[in-house]
């Protein structure tokens, strides 16, 4: 999951859109998309067309879906629970069309317990901030509950987890019309094929500092598909001095 460090002063076409009253969301992808580097604010992958060179040359094969990845802008608490967050900066998440359709208006509980779920709308450097309460198994690519989160934080995380199905399938479901097979790959499977590459190229370059740096500058960098778990990687490995 990923967390952002997103300006105070709201784009012009936030405002715009909350003079008129209207629902062209849309209009807000540009903004969103600078906010949250390019990258979905709850499973970390890219549109397929900003990722054909993405870390180190590597195609992204994590995704089946070879048309692309369409991004939407998400309400993180819903509309039709939350009416005076409709418009508010600090609610909206760039988010890819198979989470959001995951998520869609779903919501934990009644429309007054606003932090039920962990918000990739906090801040980068908050306690509550995603990359703070979330941990990743590196064998199996799969995100868990960080170590000495407790309490509601703790329920929170795993409701997150569950809800939003941040370790499962995604992609298109194989279909008649063409008769092809289409592998749905989960999450946790894309995360873990990703982090050994990662754990690959580390080891294809351990004697060449400048390789290293530039290497893992990629791979963690905020714009990177599943910087989370690569950034982890290298903070337990011995290249942590390149971070």
């Amino acid at each position: 999951m990923h967390s952002v460090s997103r300006p105070d002063v709201e784009p012009p076409e936030l405002v715009n859109l909350r003079d008129m009253g209207g629902e062209d969301f849309g209009s807000l992808d540009a903004p969103l998309d600078r906010v949250f580097n390019g990258v979905c604010g709850y499973c970390e992958r890219k549109p397929l067309w900003r990722s054909g060179q993405d870390g180190v040359g590597a195609q992204d094969t994590d995704l089946p879906d070879r048309e692309g990845l369409l991004f939407t802008c998400d309400h993180f608490r819903p509309r039709h629970l939350f009416h005076d967050l409709i418009y508010d900066w600090h609610n909206l998440v760039y988010a890819c069309q198979p989470c959001n359709s995951v998520k869609g208006g779903q919501w934990p509980s009644d429309a007054d317990e606003a932090d039920s779920y962990i918000n990739p709308c906090e801040n980068l450097g908050s306690p509550a901030a995603p990359n703070n309460v979330f941990s990743y198994d590196l064998d199996s690519g799969r995100i868990t509950v960080g170590v000495g989160i407790t309490g509601v934080a703790r329920a929170n995380a795993v409701q997150t987890i569950r809800d939003l199905a941040l370790n499962d399938p995604r992609g298109r479901v194989e279909t008649a019309e063409y008769g092809a097979e289409i592998r749905r790959i989960s999450l946790a499977d894309g995360r873990r094929q990703w982090v050994r590459r990662l754990a690959m190229v580390l080891a294809e370059f351990a004697t060449d500092p400048g390789a290293l740096r530039f290497i893992i500058g990629e791979f963690t960098d905020r714009s990177a598909r599943f910087s989370s778990i690569c950034a982890q990687l290298v903070r337990e490995s011995e290249y942590r001095i390149y971070l």
